[in-house]
């Protein structure tokens, strides 16, 4: 990834790369619609991005562009959108890893059918800003991010830190780890 995608990005675009679980996806678009009317006063974008292996219908997402005047529905390819947003919210895909190595802010927002959610959970013994957010957390923190742009910058900065962690090999395989693995392996 080249530093200045991350400079270009547009931080009142919010991406929802939906997955191809369909539960996870109709309770993300859900909780979309939701979001959208809790951010309406503000200049946010949300951007709905359909996964390639769960198209939605079609007159469906007709009508959450028409009635939404800040929810867009975008079938551009996923890359180009994660270069020109500055935040990407999740539910149950690993696209958020492509996002942060894109350099968004990536945040997950809780499911409330799903315990187990959360993909960027193994980062929090080094990444302590990682977490799940509901839907009223989630637009507090959106506003805060808006309104102040050292927070914003902070939270650029742990990000980039947590991309440098994964395109460095958070789990690098050594010498060390090597052994450890050949001994588990063995029964030792």
């Amino acid at each position: 990834m080249k530093i200045y995608s991350i400079l270009k990005k547009n931080y009142k675009k919010i991406l929802f790369p939906l997955s191809k679980i369909k539960d996870s996806s109709i309770e993300l678009v859900d909780k979309v619609l939701a979001l959208g009317k809790m951010l309406s006063e503000t200049d946010f974008k949300l951007i709905i991005k359909p996964h390639p292996d769960f198209p939605l219908n079609q007159s469906y997402l007709e009508k959450i562009s028409t009635n939404h005047t800040n929810i867009f529905v975008s079938e551009k390819n996923i890359d180009e959108l994660l270069d020109e947003c500055g935040f990407s919210i999740f539910m149950a895909t690993g696209a958020a890893y492509d996002a942060i190595l894109k350099g968004s802010i990536t945040l997950t927002l809780k499911s409330e059918l799903n315990l187990s959610d959360n993909y960027l959970d193994i980062f929090r013994k080094n990444c302590d800003f990682i977490d799940s957010f509901d839907l009223l957390s989630l637009k507090e923190l959106l506003i805060k991010l808006n309104s102040d742009n050292n927070r914003l910058n902070n939270y650029k900065k742990k990000y980039f830190e947590l991309r440098n962690l994964i395109m460095n090999g958070f789990n690098k395989v050594n010498e060390e780890r090597l052994n450890i693995f050949c001994l588990d392996k063995n029964g030792n």
